[in-house]
């Protein structure tokens, strides 16, 4: 099955709004990681780095976009399949945490053992903007899922490959006449004055119907006529005396 020119398109513009926005999400995990640091939470199992497998998402789709390979769409879709459900699981997790942190009030020497105030409110912005780009994440990765499905599955085939044989030129046979020297369904045969083709005739003979002055056929009937009816009229001639 062949991809058509606007599942290319749509492949390469999905891919590359995939991989924006997977750097959109991967840069907001490490400020998130970092902040975790200073209140003793580890951040590394948690659904925010969805950002590595969508940015290999992406990678594959713009690839296969562009050189419309078949291997490169199915992985297209496989990671689309794979990111759409992590993407929904971070936007849930996300915004439950956004509404956790909400409820609590800052103070000094609680249990996260924070320094400033301020700290929460930085980390509930990053959460925001991590939430958002969770959800477009979801939608792009579903959009994705359903290209590469259409691509896959739903492809018109590939039009059959037509092979046009000739025909072999068969060798034209020609016919030469004796007596006009025409070749049949042509022009006649033109030859030099007073020559004929080599590889026609015997060396020292001539052609048929064309013989030197005063030479008759010999060996028919018609030769041996004249050649008689001419010795009669020269013997019936009376001898010249000077």
């Amino acid at each position: 099955m062949g991809m058509t020119r606007g599942h290319s398109i749509a492949a390469i513009s999905i891919g590359t709004l995939q991989l924006l926005f997977s750097v959109a999400l991967i840069i907001p995990s490490f400020v998130l990681s970092n902040y975790g640091n200073h209140y003793d939470v580890d951040t590394s199992m948690t659904p925010y780095w969805s950002g590595f497998p969508f940015f290999l998402c992406a990678i594959f789709g713009i690839c296969g976009g562009v050189t419309k390979n078949h291997c490169c769409m199915v992985a297209f879709l496989v990671f689309s399949i794979i990111v759409t459900v992590i993407s929904a699981i971070a936007s849930i997790v996300v915004t439950i945490a956004l509404t956790v942190i909400d409820v609590y009030d800052c103070s000094y020497g609680n249990s996260y053992e924070v320094d400033d105030c301020s700290y929460l409110n930085d980390i509930r912005t990053v959460i925001i903007v991590i939430m958002i780009v969770c959800y477009i994440s979801t939608a792009l990765a579903l959009a994705g899922s359903i290209l590469g499905c259409v691509t896959t599955c739903c492809a018109p085939p590939d039009p059959p490959m037509v092979v046009i044989a000739q025909p072999t030129m068969a060798p034209t046979s020609v016919v030469v006449s004796h007596s006009s020297m025409q070749v049949s369904g042509g022009a006649p045969m033109a030859y030099p004055q007073g020559g004929y083709p080599l590889s026609a005739y015997p060396q020292g003979a001539y052609p048929p119907g064309a013989y030197p002055q005063g030479a008759y056929p010999q060996g028919t009937s018609a030769g041996q006529a004249m050649f008689t009816e001419e010795t009669a009229q020269t013997h019936d001639k009376a001898p010249l005396v000077v």
